[in-house]
């Protein structure tokens, strides 16, 4: 039986076709098939590349698999369905000369801009860098990128940047950590060793230009860091923000809101102002008494006491109203939570920041890395840096991938 098949393989291409489809598929590999001299094609299907998520002690383990939340197709408010990112980046996944050398099998039309990209592109640049820099559209671009990362040849990333954090992944493949050791010692001879560069990035997290030990050596510890990337090795940790709003910060709004029905009203005397329903949560995080400067509020007692006119407003100290609470949606913020919000900023110092807060509160959401503003809002990243040192006091953050 066994020489029968071995016989049609021989004779028929459309059984060798189907044996490869076959054998190529369960392997989660990529189908090359030629029919009668005539037919050529490629089929695969498209197999996992990253995770937001560790598997649990149940589920199916994926070791080396990157570890990210950075999602490159709803990353820009406003990009095309099926269209990367503009702020992404590429990361191949083989060497150049090997992709290039791939690239001249296919189609003249598309061999010719597909290998320029390639020598244009880097992991350290973005689609709109690229393409602003090589003069190359943006469309194409994204196009070509979306071949090279169907077929297997690359990866879409934030682009790598010496300033930014890496983490060992939690998924990264230790199992695999001596065989991968020699291949890295053969593209890296005169660097430090992988399991060195590992112990570097195991420690409390820090910009990764801290273990650079010179301006000279920045590109070459660029590569590494492609090299571990791509091989799921590290992560970037990224950091997320949502606004805090304080007990303070209620008062005196709800005081505001008070002298302002009590004007059009006409009344010499109210009660206690009911609070509209938020979309907020409340939270014990972030304690008043340790953000000074955040705001110091009248205190809730006949001498502080606000009078307006003949009004007096005096909201109750036990309001659960007025507990600390989160803004968790800030860019679809309610009436209530716009007249925190525009409160929190006439606290913050300096006037930049209290400028620049109403532009930032769209990525204070939990959703959007604080890493982003910089090359989204057109700002350094020292001034970004700067900026949201002076919105601590209003902000609760948590770093993660």
């Amino acid at each position: 039986m066994n020489a029968l098949w071995q016989s049609i393989l021989s004779t028929s291409s459309l059984a060798k076709g189907m044996s490869e489809v076959y054998h190529s598929i369960a392997s989660s590999k990529i189908a090359h098939v030629i029919i009668n001299n005539s037919f050529d094609v490629s089929l695969q299907i498209p197999i996992i590349t990253e995770t937001s998520v560790l598997p649990s002690i149940i589920e199916t383990q994926m070791p080396g698999l990157w570890l990210t939340t950075a999602n490159s197709f709803d990353d820009d408010e406003s990009v095309e369905d099926n269209m990367l990112a503009k702020h992404f980046s590429l990361l191949f996944l083989d060497d150049v000369s090997t992709i290039l050398k791939e690239i001249e099998t296919e189609p003249k039309d598309l061999s010719g801009p597909l290998a320029h990209y390639v020598r244009c592109s880097k992991p350290t640049m973005s689609f709109l860098q690229v393409s602003i820099q090589h003069d190359i559209p943006l469309t194409d671009i994204q196009i070509l990128a979306r071949h090279l990362i169907y077929w297997r040849r690359a990866r879409a990333i934030p682009p790598l940047h010496h300033r930014d954090t890496y983490i060992v992944s939690p998924n990264a493949d230790m199992k695999g950590l001596r065989s991968q050791s020699f291949i890295y010692a053969r593209t890296f001879p005169t660097l430090p060793s992988l399991p060195k560069m590992l112990s570097m990035l195991s420690g409390k997290p820090r910009p990764y230009c801290s273990i650079i030990p010179s301006k000279d050596h920045r590109q070459a510890y660029l590569e590494i860091l492609a090299w571990l990337v791509r091989g799921g090795w590290v992560t970037q940790l990224r950091t997320f923000a949502w606004v805090y709003v304080c007990k303070n910060i209620k008062i005196e709004v709800a005081q505001e809101m008070a002298r302002e029905e009590a004007a059009k009203s006409g009344a010499h005397a109210l009660p206690t102002p009911s609070t509209p329903p938020s979309r907020s949560i409340t939270t014990d995080a972030g304690p008043p008494d340790i953000r000074s400067g955040y705001l110091s509020p009248p205190a809730l007692s006949d001498a502080s006491s606000i009078s307006s006119n003949a009004s007096t407003v005096k909201p109750e100290k036990d309001d659960p109203s007025l507990e600390p609470s989160i803004v968790l949606e800030p860019h679809k913020a309610n009436a209530l939570e716009c007249r925190w919000l525009e409160k929190i900023a006439e606290k913050l110092e300096p006037e930049e920041a209290r400028m620049y807060f109403p532009v930032f509160t769209k990525y204070f959401n939990g959703q959007h890395a604080l890493e982003k503003i910089a090359v989204r809002e057109s700002l350094t990243r020292k001034d970004v840096r700067r900026l949201l040192a002076a919105m601590d006091v209003a902000l609760i953050e948590v770093r993660h991938w």
